[in-house]
């Protein structure tokens, strides 16, 4: 088989690398798809370094707002997202594009200026 019809199967196909949002001091709060290729999970990344994925087939539903944050409606629960700036991974979790979300944390460098986007808290409520 040539390497386009594995990609086609893996989700790997040639040029379709991740990309990410970098503020100023180097703090890396997205990571993306730049094309139309679906990220089948979201990685949330906690400044803990604990990580816990989400599927995007059991998201339900995703609201925005600006001065509140983001919050992720799925079948076990729900996560909300803390910070500034979150308009375009607003935009990439509504297409399915976002790879992994990653909380601000002190090692990261300078805290990120209003107009960047800054994760400054991640949190996860199960459904028991």
């Amino acid at each position: 088989m040539n390497d386009e019809i594995i990609g086609r199967y893996t989700g790997t196909a040639a040029g379709d690398e991740a990309e990410e949002i970098s503020t100023a001091g180097g703090y890396k709060p997205v990571g993306f798809y730049p094309t139309t290729r679906h990220a089948i999970w979201l990685e949330l990344r906690m400044k803990t370094g604990d990580s816990e994925a989400l599927r995007y087939a059991f998201i339900h539903r995703i609201s925005f707002n600006p001065s509140k944050g983001i919050v992720i409606y799925h079948t076990d629960g729900q996560v909300t997202i803390e910070g500034h700036g979150l308009r375009e991974l607003h935009s990439l979790l509504l297409r399915d594009r976002a790879i992994y979300v990653q909380e601000y944390g002190i090692e990261a460098g300078d805290q990120p200026g209003h107009g960047e986007t800054c994760v400054t808290k991640i949190t996860t409520d199960q459904l028991r």
